[in-house]
């Protein structure tokens, strides 16, 4: 208790009701502040005595000192569940508070603010909180976000006073955290519903995350149930969107089956058309979908000869079959090449490769010999033999003319034999 009574003569609350004073004197003596009342016609003669008149500010001043008598025991954990006061009590006596001077309140840190997990924290200006509306946004911070009993005209004057802070991208992108998501059904398509509720663009989602922090995008998984994956705001540029499947059946086929990041139709559909417009890639350009497969889980799957195709019709529009350095690995690495023998491989499996056309007849022993014995894979010469003498060449793969395939390879075999 505080050395001095406080005199409470009459408790005033705009448009307060006598019942609603009563309560704020329940809840008041409840926690150990001494009350005296009196007609205001004595108000004087107690000033004389030194008593006070009660007021927000001092109230604010017992609470933070003595907060202990808010709870059933002095070692109770700071919560509502062993609070002596409910939480409409606690909103009441808030109520009262927000009541006073702007200057005062707004200089005050008023320790009965309840979180979305029921602990107390304070009410500052200097850390202001937020509604709970993405709050499953930031599991690990659940202390900032307000309980969701509060009613609205509280929260409109917390807002008021500075209390209550705007929840924005800024605060978001410092905040993130992809490895605490209690909750992943719900936090992806809630991030997004939080960027199109913000109106952003995707300049100004590349400015609060920035190139290399990682946001969340749920996306198909071909092996186990849907996981949300993360990407920086450049990676999701080649996440495939679910309306190329109805643009290019084919590519779409070959970029599933090589378990290239797809967005998830079943949990971020009504977000579909927003995000084909600010993040995700129409995967028009070859460039994109050779970004779109090096995000791949598997580029060694087998592929249908439509697919094989048309993925290569795509890598065959890249300018002059110039590739960056750092995906010829992953291109040599695809099964999209046909041998002599009709399997298709890839060139990775290769050291010694020799393009051959239909004027140069390799039996299947000797294939499997020139296999055995040298690495060399003999792959049929088509429309893409460029192709695989662009990368050849850059993957630093032996590529052999007929004459070189004669004498380095053939004849010494059939010598040995």
């Amino acid at each position: 208790p505080v050395e001095v009574p406080y005199l409470c003569g009459a408790v005033e609350i705009s448009k307060a009701s006598i019942e609603k004073e009563n309560e704020i004197r329940r809840s008041l003596i409840a926690v150990n502040l001494r009350l005296t009342f009196a007609p205001l016609m004595l108000k004087t003669g107690f000033k004389e005595n030194k008593l006070t008149q009660l007021n927000q500010s001092l109230l604010v001043t017992y609470l933070n000192e003595n907060l202990h008598c808010l709870f059933q025991d002095t070692d109770s954990p700071r919560n509502l569940t062993h609070s002596i006061l409910s939480f409409k009590q606690l909103e009441t006596i808030l109520e009262y508070i927000l009541t006073g001077e702007r200057e005062v309140i707004e200089s005050c840190d008023i320790p009965i603010r309840i979180d979305i997990h029921e602990n107390f924290q304070i009410f500052t200006k200097s850390e202001p909180c937020f509604t709970s509306t993405y709050a499953a946004l930031l599991p690990h911070r659940s202390e900032i976000f307000i309980s969701t009993m509060y009613c609205p005209i509280i929260i409109g004057k917390l807002r008021n006073f500075g209390f209550i802070g705007q929840f924005d991208i800024a605060f978001l992108a410092k905040h993130l955290s992809v490895d605490k998501f209690e909750n992943v059904s719900i936090c992806c398509p809630l991030f997004w519903d939080f960027v199109k509720s913000e109106k952003l663009s995707k300049e100004e989602l590349k400015e609060g995350f920035g190139i290399h922090q990682l946001i969340p995008c749920l996306v198909s998984s071909h092996i186990q149930p849907t996981q949300p994956q993360f990407f920086s705001i450049n990676q999701l540029e080649f996440v495939v969107s679910p309306t190329l499947k109805e643009k290019d059946k084919i590519l779409y086929s070959a970029l599933s089956k090589l378990k290239c990041p797809i967005l998830d139709i079943d949990y971020i559909g009504r977000m579909l058309s927003y995000l084909d417009n600010i993040a995700i890639s129409q995967i028009r350009s070859p460039e994109v979908i050779i970004q779109s497969i090096s995000l791949s889980e598997d580029t060694t799957a087998d592929l249908e000869k439509e697919e094989v195709s048309r993925l290569l019709q795509v890598l065959h529009q890249v300018e002059k079959l110039q590739f960056d350095i750092d995906k010829i690995p992953l291109l040599c690495s695809l099964k999209l090449f046909k041998t002599q023998s009709g399997e298709f491989l890839s060139l990775s499996r290769c050291k010694v490769c020799f393009l051959n056309d239909v004027s140069l007849k390799l039996g299947p022993i000797l294939l499997k010999k020139l296999l055995h014995n040298n690495h060399l894979v003999t792959f049929v010469r088509n429309s893409y033999g460029d192709l695989i003498t662009s990368l050849c060449r850059r993957a630093r793969i032996k590529l052999l003319n007929i004459s070189e395939l004669l004498s380095q390879m053939i004849f010494p075999l059939l010598e040995q034999s």
